[in-house]
């Protein structure tokens, strides 16, 4: 159900080749299962800003999504 969701709202979202690896590469080292959150989380942002956002737009969301969800191996 969780990944129809994703691919839903995913699907509405245009984005550049670059803008998609931004994407990859935000979600890399995150846990399989933190994924869809992650996705679920930028996807929300994206559509709240429109569909005119840059680049830095993009990535700044990524990392707002992505609070939380990474473990740190900072001591």
């Amino acid at each position: 159900m969780r990944s129809q969701f994703v691919k839903i709202i995913l699907g509405m979202i245009s984005l550049s080749d670059s803008q998609m690896q931004a994407v990859m590469t935000a979600a890399a080292d995150l846990a399989p299962e933190k994924r869809s959150v992650f996705l679920e989380r930028l996807a929300a942002m994206l559509n709240m800003k429109g569909r005119r956002f840059t680049d830095a737009d993009l990535i700044a969301m990524a990392e707002l999504a992505r609070t939380g969800l990474a473990h740190s191996n900072a001591v």
